[in-house]
């Protein structure tokens, strides 16, 4: 996104005292509060991690990106599996970009998730805060079960996608 600029008013006189509305510290105020509302994406490259035996990447790929505007961080996470790809066992854990504040209830809601069988078709499921570094995926179409686990809620194999976004409040 290009950056705001304001130009420099002129006033009748050209004393820079009267015929001026806005002075020019108060229009850079502005574009640099303008400017930092509206960043770029940055990305990131999330860990991938299980709450019971480790699982490996291997040749599969995994890509983050986030936005933070004021303390909101807006993200999304693509897992794509490979051929060499392994789940291990439990549910799968994934990092987020920035620290989020501490929840009081465990399993705040952050954002969605679509898992896509290639062979089949696509689940829905819901990203969850698992601690304040790390979120997990339920699946909405198996009650209560992460996913994960092997077959939750396919067998994964190459070309298979997780894919989840989320917004949260950070530390």
């Amino acid at each position: 996104m290009a950056a705001v600029t304001f130009s420099t008013d002129t006033d009748d006189s050209g004393a820079g005292t009267d015929g001026t509305i806005h002075n020019n510290a108060w229009k850079q105020a502005m574009a640099t509060a303008i400017n930092a509302a509206f960043t770029d994406w940055t990305t990131y490259t999330p860990t991938w991690g299980n709450t019971g035996t480790a699982n490996t990447l291997g040749n599969g790929t995994i890509a983050g990106q986030y936005t933070v505007i004021n303390d909101t961080v807006h993200f999304q996470i693509q897992l794509v599996w490979g051929s060499t790809t392994n789940d291990g066992s439990g549910v799968w854990t994934f990092t987020l970009p920035v620290t989020a504040v501490a929840v009081t209830a465990p399993g705040q809601a952050l954002g969605s998730a679509v898992l896509t069988d290639a062979s089949v078709g696509a689940y829905g499921g819901i990203v969850q805060q698992f601690s304040t570094t790390t979120c997990i995926i339920y699946n909405t179409d198996v009650v209560s079960t992460g996913v994960g686990a092997g077959t939750v809620p396919f067998t994964w194999v190459t070309t298979d996608t997780c894919s989840l976004h989320g917004t949260y409040r950070a530390a």
